[in-house]
Formats: C-alpha cells, structure tokens, sequence
C-alpha cells in the first residue's frame, strides 16, 4: 500500500493534479506492492475489448529515480505499471518503462521492458497507453474484431503537443523504422478483465538516495472504458 509521508490535500491546485513526492525515501511500484501516492479510478473493460488511456504531464522527472505514469488494474488482482522515469541524475533523458505485476507486487517474469530514451522530454510531456488485440500467426494484420484466440497488447506512446505520438521502443537493431514495441502482451490464456486504472507518480534509490519529485497533471482522459456510475 503507498506510504503516508505525503499530503493527499496537496493532491488538487486549481484545475490540476499535484503529486509532491518526499525524497530520501522510496514511493515505488515495484516488488512488494504500490508504495508510490496514486489516484485510483473504479473502471470496467471486458477481456475482449481495446482502450485507450491518455494523461497530460506538466512535469518531468529528473533524478535517479523519479517516475510518473498510468496504472492498469486487472481483474485477478494483478496491474500493469506504464510509466516515464528518469535513470540517473546527469543525463536528463526520460525512459518509458513498463511491468506486469501479480496481486502482491510480485513481478511477473519476462514482463519488465525499458525502451530507449524519449526524443522529447521538456513537459508538457502526454502519455498514452492502449490495449490493442493482434494474431500472434499474422502480425501485420489487424483483425476486424477481438476475440479469445488473440493476444492483447499493452502498449505505450507519448507526445510533446498531444498531436503527434510517438510509440515507446526499444531498438536492439540498426534497423529503420524500430520493429521492437516496448509493450506488455498478453496471450488468451492470461487475458483479464480491467477493473481499475490509475495516476501516480514516484520515485526510487539506494537508501536514502530517492530524489524528491512533484509530479503535475493536467488532465486524463478514457476512450474505451465504462466510468458510468462510478465513484
């Protein structure tokens, strides 16, 4: 559960979102659970359908580490962390990131990616994450309707005008344009309902080396996800 050496009244300023994130200790996501401050939407996405989930960022994180990012809920108790961190304190470069988690914060193996530095770091920062369905047997083609024999794709994209996206990668060749998405991929057998999504933000080191951060959020917006009713 996140910890509760941060102000959830520091939460709202005006029309945005603030996230002031202590230093000298970690608020992560990671092995062991949520730690980090999050906002938590009640959501409703049935196994077979796509979505997406688009945050605009006024901030970016600096340090090692700092992180801000969306948080998928699944229906087995599970979540996908997707998020924008830094890695160090000298480079100034921001990386997309992203995890599968089971219930507990236990990570699920094979599932952790960290893709090549974003080619635009200076806020606002936009971040868009979707669920997209392929066949695994023919790639290239996008079938007309999702269904149990596809695979989902949890993929990640980002933007400095919120206009033109850019989708995370990670390049392990020369090759033009990067094959490699910086995705989480679920087959049939793991596919799972969504239940929740999320905003937070955080940060990470060795001992008391986690950098402070405040993250700000202007706004959210779901395409694809029931909010009907919900709190």
């Amino acid at each position: 559960m996140p910890l509760t050496d941060w102000d959830a009244n520091k939460y709202f300023k005006g029309n945005s979102i603030v996230f002031p994130v202590p230093g000298g200790k970690d608020h992560n996501v990671y092995i062991g659970g949520i730690q980090a401050p999050y906002i938590y939407q009640v959501a409703s996405v049935a196994k077979d359908k796509e979505f997406d989930f688009e945050v605009k960022f006024d901030s970016k994180p600096t340090g090692m580490y700092a992180m801000q990012g969306i948080l998928v809920f699944l229906g087995d108790g599970g979540y996908i962390r997707l998020s924008l961190q830094s890695n160090n304190a000298t480079d100034g470069k921001v990386y997309p990131y992203i995890a599968r988690f089971e219930n507990l914060g236990s990570l699920v193996s094979g599932t952790e990616k960290i893709g090549d530095a974003l080619t635009t770091s200076t806020p606002p920062l936009y971040m868009r994450v979707e669920r997209v369905f392929f066949d695994r047997a023919n790639t290239k083609v996008k079938p007309t309707k999702p269904n149990s024999q596809l695979t989902s794709d949890y993929r990640l994209w980002y933007s400095n005008n919120g206009i033109n996206w850019v989708s995370a990668k990670k390049c392990t060749t020369t090759t033009t344009p990067c094959p490699s998405y910086v995705s989480v991929a679920l087959q049939p057998e793991v596919q799972q309902e969504v239940t929740g999504v999320g905003i937070f933000a955080g940060n990470a080191g060795t001992g008391t080396t986690a950098p402070a951060f405040t993250s700000k959020i202007d706004y959210f917006n779901a395409n694809g996800i029931d909010l009907t009713n919900k709190p």
